[in-house]
Order: C-alpha cells, then sequence, then structure tokens
C-alpha cells in the first residue's frame, strides 16, 4: 500500500501545491499593485508617471542582469573544464572550485555591469 501512496503524495504535491502557492503569490501581487493603483487616482496622482519611471532605471539593470547570468554560466563552464582537467580526485574539491569560479565570475559580471553604467552615466551628462 505504501508503495502506490508515496508516488501519489509526491506527484500531488509537485503538480498540485507548488503551482497554487505561485499562483497565490502572482494573484496577490497584481491585487495589491491594483490597489495602490486606485489609491493614486484617488489622491489625484497619475500612476502612469511612476511607471514611467521605473521603466528608465530598468534598462540598466537589464545589462547588468545579463552580464551576470553570463558570468555565472562561465563560471560553471570553466569550472566544469578544470574538474574534468584535474580528474575525480576529490568531489568536495571540485564543489568549492566550482561555486568559487561560478561567484568570481559573476562578481566579476557586476563590477564590469556597474562600471558601463557609470561610463554611460558620465556620457550622458557631457
Amino acid at each position: 500500500m505504501e508503495e502506490i501512496v508515496i508516488p501519489i503524495v509526491a506527484i500531488t504535491t509537485l503538480f498540485g501545491v507548488i503551482p497554487g502557492i505561485a499562483a497565490y503569490v502572482i494573484i496577490s501581487y497584481y491585487k495589491a499593485r491594483n490597489k495602490e493603483r486606485m489609491l493614486m487616482i484617488e489622491k489625484g496622482i497619475n500612476p502612469l508617471e511612476f511607471e514611467g519611471a521605473v521603466n528608465k532605471n530598468n534598462k540598466k539593470s537589464t545589462l547588468t542582469q545579463g552580464l551576470l547570468m553570463a558570468g555565472v554560466g562561465l563560471g560553471f563552464l570553466t569550472g566544469y573544464l578544470l574538474s574534468h582537467v584535474m580528474g575525480e580526485q576529490d568531489l568536495i574539491a571540485q564543489m568549492v572550485i566550482n561555486f568559487a569560479l561560478v561567484f568570481a565570475f559573476g562578481g566579476t559580471a557586476l563590477m564590469l555591469g556597474h562600471y558601463l553604467e557609470q561610463k554611460n552615466k558620465k556620457e550622458n551628462l557631457l
């Protein structure tokens, strides 16, 4: 009997509970955003003005996020290649090297994104 119950519970949890929680969070977000916009309209504030300000700053963070993802991917690739060069000596050492490279390349990508944003700000001010 237990052989049947455990997979049923696992499948129900995977396809029922987790998407249900995700749907609840998304619906709650949109309800809160709608309520906030309605209050802004009641006070005489145009909600579209705030939406435009958020979108202007979002363009720069997209570059940083893209660089971060590329850096993390490059870190995983370098860690994978390095673990094959080292051979299968010690699993813990390979994991440490892999995570260290991921953080190193990800941090380098974030610094590069910050540098490019600052350079772009200086060019726009001139």
